[in-house]
């Protein structure tokens, strides 16, 4: 570094030749996520976390780099006392965001309920040398909720009785259903259980499909909903076998051709709110979740719901 200069009567100048201006690194934003981000289920603008749920964390840092970054720099991030460390990839100069994602394995996840705080810090080491060295932390409040226990019941019902080949694919229902409810619902692993009962007859019907104009007409919608009152004893059926398993909620798995047989040709779910029950078809393992979500009160036409969705793959 070398200094010249000039003085005069009118001032004195001096420059600085050979310096270099400094980087800056400085965490915008951390946002927590478990089935979306920004949950705010109570709207009191703090982030919902449910306790024991698996967490991943998206962090923001913002880089102004003229050039003098090492290649990769370590973001920090500290949870309920844990801390977790990734790199960010300098591959540039110039100023720019860049994202980190925590989600280690094992998972994290919440162990205290109540108001507690995310912190994520870069350059925790303070190695690198910056023009403002306030900004290379921030943090996130977050309300941690326990949940109440939820326990379902999964009942193989058909018309003739099951047969082997059937149980086995309501099996794997209940199994893709599980994964998909505990991926999408506010539900710890530890709070969710599921089990499948024996079989259970359906109620037979003989009800013919309706073809549908777009939009349809009232005298089609009305005979709609007469041929899903033929299901109205498996519903029952179904919620006295809930009731005698102590479950919360029942789910009714049916062969594919069970709403056809009901004159509900397409569809692959019904939920009947008053007494708390669903029937969801074999194959279609995204219908479980949303078909209970409407027993909980997600709006759904009159009475019922009827959906119709393609198989999992």
């Amino acid at each position: 570094m070398g200094f010249t200069g000039t003085l005069d009567s009118w001032r004195l100048t001096i420059s600085v030749q050979g310096t270099s201006p400094l980087p800056d690194l400085s965490i915008t934003n951390i946002r927590p996520v478990q089935v979306v981000f920004d949950s705010d289920a109570n709207g009191d603008g703090i982030t919902d976390l449910v306790l024991g749920k698996a967490t991943a964390f998206e962090v923001t840092a913002h880089v102004n780099n003229p050039g003098s970054l090492p290649a990769q720099v370590p973001v920090e991030l500290t949870f309920e006392g844990a801390s977790y460390r990734q790199n960010i990839q300098i591959t540039a100069s110039g100023t720019f965001d860049t994202k980190l994602v925590f989600n280690p394995s094992p998972p994290i996840r919440p162990t205290s309920s109540g108001i507690t705080h995310v912190l994520a810090t870069i350059d925790p080491d303070n190695i690198v040398v910056e023009s403002d060295e306030t900004n290379n932390r921030n943090s996130k409040t977050v309300d941690v909720k326990s949940t109440v226990p939820f326990r379902l019941a999964y009942v193989p019902l058909s018309n003739p009785i099951a047969d082997a080949a059937f149980l086995q694919d309501a099996a794997l229902a209940r199994q893709k259903s599980d994964e998909f409810l505990l991926t999408t619902y506010p539900l710890a692993d530890s709070q969710f259980s599921s089990f499948l009962t024996t079989p259970v007859p359906a109620d037979p019907s003989g009800a013919s499909c309706i073809s549908l104009d777009c939009p349809p007409t009232l005298g089609e919608l009305a005979a709609v909903a007469r041929n899903a009152t033929t299901t109205i004893n498996d519903f029952l059926t179904l919620r006295l076998v809930g009731f005698l398993h102590g479950a919360d909620r029942v789910v009714g798995i049916v062969p594919k051709n069970y709403f056809s047989l009901h004159g509900l040709c397409g569809y692959t779910g019904l939920t009947m709110k008053t007494v708390g029950s669903s029937i969801a078809a074999e194959g279609f393992w995204t219908a479980v979740a949303h078909e209970i979500g409407h027993t909980y009160g997600l709006p759904l036409v009159g009475l019922r719901d009827i959906g119709s969705q393609n198989p999992s793959p």
